[in-house]
């Protein structure tokens, strides 16, 4: 099964010891939070195992700055599981779910004036007053930026997937990048650890280059352990897919071509990390600067390898879903 392939990360897999009072809390703010009113919903919201996710993600966070990345992230999961079923909404209703949830992660406002009944927007509204609090104008517009690549790249993905078009490389790969979440998750671990790359930081090639291996791993990822559920769904947007028709191949020579590419990107990822300090220097960074991307970077490492150990493990991949059936009841 696609799910069992181990990726051998030459990274350090490390979980945080508050794995356990995050689950608890985590299930309890979903409950608060109208994210989980059946025991359905309870039992999928256990099976997905977010804290687990992001214990190993942010394997240092504990407490608060935990449970933040955990309600987040489950606040995501719910919101993409919305769009599985394109019958269930149309294209004007999509759009307008879109811009309801953005309308209530505006950078500079800590809590919105107006937010939608349904009970997803008040969740993401309670996560963005978290995030907003305490960070800088330029952290809050850069995480609202990545967020809305989020949203709507998965509008658009639930748009277009009844025509079952196959996409090319070039095509995939950047929607991958912005419906793939990474971008916005690498914030909440900055958030998690109470620290901010600069944005100078952020425009150096060599951290960009960083982050997209972090991000194209991830989705990569994703896309091979979740292949059985995406088929059986008719989902044509998993890069497995992808490599078969591109190469014109079958199954096992394009998962052997997809980890020949991982192996290429960790030793791509290494040589940039044993540069990076000169890359600082040339661009004129500060000592607080330089410190925040060491950070950043180890952050790249353990979301890469504890994606990597969560998703071979998550029973959210686990079982095949027919096509039709909702995957979350509908809270838009």
């Amino acid at each position: 099964m696609p799910q069992d392939i181990d990726f051998h990360l030459p990274f350090e897999l490390r979980t945080s010891p508050d794995i356990e009072g995050a689950r608890a809390r985590s299930l309890i703010w979903a409950r608060q939070q109208g994210l989980a009113t059946s025991p359905l919903d309870e039992r999928r919201i256990h099976q997905w195992d977010i804290a687990k996710l992001m214990a190993e993600w942010v394997p240092s966070a504990v407490g608060p700055g935990l449970d933040l990345t955990v309600d987040a992230v489950v606040a995501c999961t719910v919101y993409d599981d919305q769009f599985d079923d394109r019958r269930r909404h149309s294209a004007e209703e999509l759009d307008r779910a879109v811009a309801d949830v953005l309308g209530v992660m505006r950078p500079g406002e800590t809590w919105p004036e107006r937010i939608p009944e349904a009970p997803l927007y008040r969740a993401f509204a309670h996560v963005w007053s978290r995030l907003a609090s305490g960070a800088t104008p330029d952290w809050q517009r850069r995480t609202a930026r990545h967020f809305r690549w989020f949203m709507e790249a998965g509008a658009e993905e639930s748009r277009d997937r009844p025509a079952r078009k196959m996409l090319g490389t070039e095509q995939f790969v950047p929607l991958r990048r912005r419906s793939g979440l990474v971008y916005a998750m690498m914030d909440l671990s900055e958030k998690a650890y109470g620290f901010e790359t600069s944005a100078r930081a952020r425009e150096m090639p060599e951290l960009c280059r960083m982050l997209d291996i972090t991000s194209d791993f991830v989705t990569t990822a994703n896309d091979v352990h979740s292949l059985e559920k995406e088929e059986s769904r008719g989902d044509p947007y998993n890069y497995v897919l992808v490599v078969e028709h591109e190469l014109d191949c079958g199954r096992r020579e394009a998962l052997r071509t997809i980890t020949d590419q991982v192996g290429d990107w960790c030793r791509e990822f290494a040589g940039i990390e044993q540069r990076l300090l000169g890359a600082c220097r040339a661009h004129d960074l500060t000592g607080d600067e330089t410190e925040a991307v060491l950070r950043f970077c180890d952050c790249m490492r353990s979301a890469m390898v504890g994606y990597d150990d969560w998703s071979r493990s998550t029973q959210r991949y686990a079982r095949p879903v027919p096509p039709g059936e909702p995957a979350y009841s509908s809270l838009l």
